[in-house]
């Protein structure tokens, strides 16, 4: 019994290894994460690099909230001696978590991977069964012991939310004072907007919006100006927050969403056209 032990720790020091040392930045699959979360080595950090909502919503169980935009500022937090997995399931799960992996290497971590196999990594682990939470809370890094997500939420306020008022300014602007230098998306289906939506606001649905044009080979969020303010909105305000982080990881920096979604824009009575 005590051979066959010192075989598996044997193999998996090499399978870990192999995942750490095969590139600066590696790649790695579904049942690679899986055989790390169940073996003996436990050196080893994942991170979820969604905002708090959608990783409140669900996340790979025992990853820690790490969002994209967040990792310079936080990057301290961070130890420097165990790999780093980092992993994103809004749609684009390639695009964002390459990113973060390639934005920690840059600032100097030498032992990152990210979950990128195969295309849609996150469905893929979640329809193989492997477990995911769905707790409402976060992992905090230093300790790995829990705090509530929205009594942090309600301290801070985030300042690429915007309320119903900013946008109805620009909406019923009789100075033009905002004419041209702004647009909306609605990212609900194209059966709700047409049902009602914001004056003005174009409509592209979420699950396209970050569909690739095989001929352009861009997606089709690109073809918003970034010299605009763009301000997104849905029902509530989880697809909008997930949308502005692909933007900004994307070098957009006037991309807001609208807080609570059009939920808000109609407490407010404020009216929707066809």
């Amino acid at each position: 019994m005590t051979k066959y032990f010192c075989l598996y720790l044997f193999f998996a020091f090499l399978f870990f290894n192999s995942i750490i040392y095969a590139a600066d930045i590696g790649i790695i699959s579904v049942e690679q994460l899986r055989a790390l979360q169940q073996g003996f080595n436990r050196d080893f950090l994942i991170l979820d690099v969604t905002n708090s909502h959608a990783y409140n919503y669900e996340h790979i169980d025992g990853a820690v909230n790490f969002p994209l935009q967040d990792i310079e500022k936080r990057c301290n937090e961070l130890p420097d001696d165990k790999l780093i997995v980092t992993y994103c399931h809004c749609g684009v799960e390639d695009i964002m978590a390459k990113a973060a992996a390639e934005k920690l290497a840059h600032l100097g971590f030498k032992k990152v991977v990210y979950l990128g196999i195969p295309t849609g990594a996150f469905d893929s682990y979640k329809e193989s069964g492997y477990p995911v939470s769905v707790s409402g809370r976060n992992h905090d890094i230093a300790s790995m012991s829990f705090v509530m997500s929205d009594e942090k939420s309600s301290q801070i306020e985030s300042p690429l939310a915007v309320t119903p008022e900013e946008i109805q300014l620009r909406v019923q602007d009789s100075s033009k004072q905002y004419t041209g230098s702004y647009t909306i998306v609605d990212l609900r289906e194209e059966n709700e907007y047409k049902e009602g939506h914001i004056e003005g606001a174009v409509s592209h649905p979420f699950d396209k919006l970050f569909n690739r044009d095989s001929k352009k080979g861009k997606y089709l969020f690109d073809i918003f100006p970034r010299n605009k303010e763009i301000f997104f909105y849905c029902d509530d305000d989880l697809k909008s927050q997930i949308a502005i982080s692909v933007l900004i990881n994307r070098k957009y920096d006037l991309v807001y969403y609208l807080k609570d979604g059009l939920n808000s824009w109609q407490k407010m009575g404020y009216k929707l056209t066809k």
